[in-house]
């Protein structure tokens, strides 16, 4: 029997059945890959976790939009023609960033689950550094808001 399964870098490899258990190089990137087992002897799963990726795509989406927005800011000054375009984005980043936030916890539980029946998901640093960076994004979100409402509240400040 073919077992089938992915490498960290992507590639797709496939090993005989009575392989599993044993170490293999990687043909794309050379890393060592232990084929796994569950622990009833029955051979595991490895993969990728999918989620991790999106939430990490998702958790880098706003650094474009902020160095957008710098520049357009040093072009422009405040009177750039698309400062009510980044109000309505600003409000769509925010909601992407709780769906990181949500999807690299969804990932790093999934993976967990896998490796506690004997399988194994890649994925985790990418999941971690989306949850960072979701957290860090909204902790910046929040702050904005502060200053922007204090600012309103208090108009000589």
């Amino acid at each position: 029997m073919t077992y089938r399964f992915e490498c960290r870098c992507g590639k797709k490899l496939e090993a005989k059945e009575e392989d599993l258990g044993e170490e293999i190089r990687c043909p794309g990137c050379g890393e060592r890959i232990l084929l796994p087992f569950k622990p009833d002897g029955k051979p595991g799963t490895v993969g990728r976790e999918p989620l991790a990726r999106i939430a990490l795509v998702l958790g880098l989406l706003p650094l474009l939009i902020v160095v957008y927005a710098a520049i357009e800011t040093a072009v422009w000054g405040t009177q750039s023609p698309l400062g009510s375009v980044f109000k309505v984005v600003g409000a769509v980043l925010w909601l992407g960033q709780v769906a990181t936030v949500v999807l690299a916890s969804i990932a790093l539980k999934r993976m967990q689950r896998a490796s506690e029946s004997g399988n194994f998901l890649y994925g985790e640093r990418e999941a971690t550094i989306a949850l960072v960076l979701g957290i860090a994004w909204l902790a910046f979100f929040v702050m904005f808001l502060v200053f922007y409402f204090l600012r309103l509240l208090l108009p000589g400040m």
